[in-house]
């Protein structure tokens, strides 16, 4: 599983999305994936999602899920195991698909 933590206004994350979708194409079957938006406003993350138009869950980060994963900036990718512990954390997605093979 790829745990995503974006938010509307950061251009590279935004930028980042057309490869992730890409990715998914190819390895959706297999790797789960779920964005988490830091946003502040529920109105610009859901207008936001609404654009990226992600094909896997989305959510709006109202639980602090980005401090549990010490977050400190983003865009930042956490790789898990299907035991739901993090193998590889803030990794660009070029480094889950070499870890992945």
């Amino acid at each position: 599983m790829i745990v995503d933590f974006w938010a509307s206004w950061c251009g590279p994350c935004r930028k980042a999305v057309p490869a992730l979708k890409e990715f998914y194409k190819e390895h959706g079957k297999d790797v789960e994936i779920i964005s988490v938006s830091i946003d502040k406003k529920d109105a610009d993350w859901a207008k936001a999602d609404k654009e990226e138009a992600f094909p896997w869950k989305s959510f709006l980060d109202r639980q602090e899920i980005a401090n549990a994963y010490q977050v400190k900036a983003i865009p930042a990718m956490f790789l898990l195991d299907a035991k739901g512990v993090v193998v590889a954390e803030n990794v660009s997605l070029e480094q889950i698909r070499e870890k992945i093979k």
